[in-house]
Order: C-alpha cells, then structure tokens, then sequence
C-alpha cells in the first residue's frame, strides 16, 4: 500500500505531473489501481477456491495479477464487492482538471457499477451451484424453448422440448422433440389439466396442452402445469429439480460459442450470422408440424454440441447474458434456490412487493404471429373531491406495415388489488365502444387480472383504455412508487407517464420519475 510519496518511482511522479496530477491525487490514483488489481484477482480466483469441484467452469491464471495474488489474504466475492466500494470514494475523492483523465475515471465508474450489480447476484447464487450442477445430487430438468415471435406470459408460444441431466458439471441432454408430438398424447391418455378459459373458448376444447401449459404469468405456478402436461402426455414418471426456459435469442447467443450446425433438408450450414433468418422462415411456417419439427432438429444440434463441450467458460457467459435479458428463466423446486434466483430476477416470475402503485401489461397470442408495436401512456393524480389516486392507461398497438393478417390477442392488465376499476373502452378502425363489461376479471397471487381478446387489425392502430381509482394510496412529498413490470421476450415498450397534482403544489426535482 502507498501511503508516502516517496514511495513512488521518480518516471511515474514526472510522468503523473505532466498531466496535470499532484502529488495526492498520484498516490490516491495509484492506490485506486492497486484496488482494482485487488478486485480482479479476487473475482478471477473466487469461484475456483471456494468450490474446487467447479474449478474447471471457471478457467484462470493462478497468478492472474502477479505479485497482488501474494498479499491477498483470502479469495471471495464479498472482498470484491468491498473493494469497489473503497474504489468507488477513491475516485470522487480526486481532485483532476486533466478532461482526458476525468472522462476515463467516470467510464471506470459506470464500470464499476456495471460489475458490481454483476458480482451481486453470483454471490447470491454461488453457494448453489454445486447442487444445480450436480455434484452433491445429479440433477434433471425439464428444457422447454419459446417462440416469441408469438407472446405468452413467459415470453412466447412453447415449441420443443428437451430433457437434461446434469452430473458433476456434466451436461447431458436427450434429443429435442417438437411440443406438438406431446400434445397429440393428451387427447389419448385422457387426463389432461382444464385449459384457461379463454385458451378453452377459442379452441372449443377444455384440454390443456402443452404448448399453452405457460399462461399464468407467474412462473413458479406455470411451471406446476407444465411438469403435469408434460406427465400425463409422456407418461414419463421421474420427477424434475427444475424447470429451464429458453428462447430462440438464447440460440442465437449460444451459437456464437459452438461450431456452425447442419440440419437435414438445408444446404447450407447454420450459425450466429444466418440464425435469425432462418429460424424466423420456419418459425413462420403454415405447417405448424413441420415448423416445429424443423425448430426441434435445429435445437437437438445445439444441444448436442453443448453436451460435449469441455470449455465451459462460453456457455456460462450465454447463460448469465440470457438471464440477465430474460432469454431464459429458470425454475427450481429446491426453495433456497429459487429465492436466490428470484433476488436476482432470473426466474421471470411476479413481483408481489408491495407499491403505491403496480402495472403489468401481457399479451398472449391466441392466434397469428408477429410482433406488435405497443407504447402505454399512464395518467395519474389525486382527486380533489375525495383524495382517491385516479389512474388513465391508455395501451395503444400497432400491427407492422409488412404485415396483412390479424393478431388475435388476449391482453391482461394486472393491477393492485385495492384497485376498482370504473371503465374500459376499446377504441378501432369500427370505432369506440365500452368493454367494462366483458373484460374477465381474475386473481393471480396479490394482484387483479383485467383480460379480454382482442382483435388487431394491420393498418389501423388499436387502443384499450382502463380507468381506475384506489383510496388507499397516500402521497409522500408529491411522490408515488408506480412499479412496471416488463413482460418477457416482447419487444422494449415506451411508457409516458404523466402525473397531475392539485394547485398549489410546489414541483421539486425529486419528484421526476426516475428511469430504469
């Protein structure tokens, strides 16, 4: 540690003044670096010291940052996350007029919190892997893949399927099969699980199956379901630890580790470059037997070479980006990890925290395919007649101008349960008309479901309108929590929040809505 200028080699000091650099903020910057060696090494040698059985995931020197790994005392994450924190006072603290040097130290901040919210959620999940790896008890999942290009609460419409068994860091999955072939046994084996309503209303059947077994928005329950389907139609009677769900983004991502793959039929290789084109060919397909029997040999090819990787080191870098991008969610029965997931917002389920305010927009296909465009404006503000909080959402959606058929969509608007809704309207290229009345109003854990299908039309814009009010929600200094939930595998959507307040209020910069 160099606490004394004198401490300091004659170059770096004639150097350092050159740029305009005193003689404190050269031993503070010079501190700042040996604590970002400190962080490295710590983060780079973490995984391998705590859990030796797991080393060979984590690939590194042993001695990444030469004589810093001498002085480090002990390995583990925690120091890291320390250490940016001592970094991060370290750098407000100087005092620089060179601009050069300051841009570089605001990037290395926004660095370091980019890292640090990183190193959080592997500390949160570290003490697990060894369990969801398999090296305490071999584990097996259920592997279902998503088409978003057709919405579901979990992110899209489910495809094919694997299984996999993980053994001692060991991946191995059986062939991946499309849903379709699953979904013909229900009807057979005559014990399928009742189908949501409106899945049941559009198809004029009760069962369901499981391409549809993902409609609660809530993971933790869709998975029950799923696990059941999938039972009764393959009859399959070993139990599952979890439940993995991947989407074609996933694919794509994973495909930038492996070799290019070949598929029956195709004459020409797949790979990252040409993925998305030709997934969404025949993702697009009429023939939905063919479309998912093509996807499902697709997906057996990457599978195949990710069970005989030896290098682990890629597929955690797709696997932690995907979750972090919500291309993948991942179930576990054991409830310790699945609170460590759900911390870390890697298992998509609903939040069930308490705000003065909760919104959360789902679209599910019920027939078509394509993305929408979709954009929400939210109105609020304080009735001055009884102080109730009164809310305008008005979700305005788009069919993209390429497109010539129709979406039929069944929209939900989740919504507190203190919640009383006063009017519905639907708004379209037929006019404006009033929905109160038909929309299907249904528990899902602490929150209110408000659904209807709706039919959107290419080339005319399409508008649902819900106004409600609630007593209980007390303004603090003019602000309200308002928490918007993002669902998974649709496009980013715009939100305009606009927030009325009774005369006489005094507007503060504290109460402009953050982002994020």
């Amino acid at each position: 540690y160099l606490g004394r200028l004198n401490d300091i080699p004659i170059p770096i000091k004639l150097g350092a003044y050159s740029f305009g650099i005193n003689k404190t903020n050269l031993v503070g910057l010079i501190n700042t670096s040996q604590t970002f060696s400190g962080i490295v090494y710590h983060t780079s040698r973490a995984m391998q010291d705590e859990y030796p059985d797991l080393a060979s995931l984590f690939p590194s020197d042993n001695n990444v940052l030469g004589a810093t790994t001498n002085t480090a005392p002990s390995v583990h994450l925690s120091r890291a996350l320390e250490l940016i924190e001592i970094n991060n006072k370290n750098i407000r603290n100087l005092e620089i007029d060179n601009k050069f040097l300051i841009k570089r130290l605001e990037n290395t901040l926004e660095v370091l919190g980019e890292n640090r919210t990183s190193l959080v959620k592997i500390n949160h999940i570290k003490s697990y892997l060894p369990e969801l790896l398999g090296h305490t008890t071999k584990q097996r999942y259920l592997v279902l893949f998503q088409d978003t290009n057709q919405p579901m609460p979990t992110g899209g419409k489910l495809k094919a399927y694997s299984v996999l068994e993980v053994e001692k860091g060991k991946l191995i999955f059986e062939k991946a099969k499309p849903i379709s072939a699953l979904d013909s046994q229900i009807d057979l084996n005559q014990s399928a699980l009742k189908a949501p309503d409106p899945i049941a209303q559009f198809t004029s059947n009760e069962n369901l199956y499981l391409k549809d077994a993902n409609w609660n928005p809530d993971i933790n329950t869709s998975a029950k379901k799923i696990i059941n389907s999938y039972k009764y139609a393959s009859l399959d009677k070993e139990s599952f630890d979890g439940i993995i769900i991947a989407n074609q983004d996933f694919l794509k991502d994973i495909l930038g580790d492996i070799k290019p793959i070949s598929v029956v039929g195709l004459n020409r290789k797949i790979d990252q470059s040409n993925f998305t084109e030709i997934y969404e060919t025949h993702s697009l397909d009429k023939d939905k037997d063919t479309s998912e029997s093509f996807i499902a040999t697709m997906i057996s090819g990457i599978l195949s070479q990710i069970s005989n990787k030896t290098n682990g080191q890629g597929l955690i870098d797709s696997v932690f980006n995907s979750l972090e991008n919500k291309n993948l969610a991942f179930y576990h029965n054991n409830d310790k990890i699945l609170g460590a997931l759900t911390e870390n917002n890697w298992a998509s389920n609903l939040d069930t925290s308490n705000y003065d305010d909760y919104l959360y927009i789902l679209d599910s296909y019920l027939d078509g395919t394509g993305s929408l465009d979709r954009n929400v404006q939210y109105q609020g503000y304080f009735s001055e007649d009884n102080n109730n909080f009164m809310r305008k959402v008005t979700i305005t959606y788009a069919i993209d101008e390429n497109k010539t058929e129709s979406i039929l969509n069944y929209i939900r608007a989740l919504l507190p349960k203190d919640v009383s809704l006063t009017r519905a309207t639907l708004s379209d290229k037929s006019g404006q008309r009033d929905i109160t009345r038909i929309l299907k109003k249904e528990s899902v854990l602490n929150r209110y479901s408000y659904g209807a299908d709706i039919l959107i039309n290419p080339l005319a814009k399409t508008e649902i309108t819900l106004e409600y009010e609630s007593k209980n929600v007390v303004e603090k200094d003019g602000l309200v929590d308002i928490f918007v939930q993002k669902q998974p595998g649709i496009n980013p959507v715009e939100y305009e929040f606009i927030m009325s307040y009774p005369n006489g209020t005094e507007i503060t910069p504290e109460m402009i809505p953050e982002e994020g």
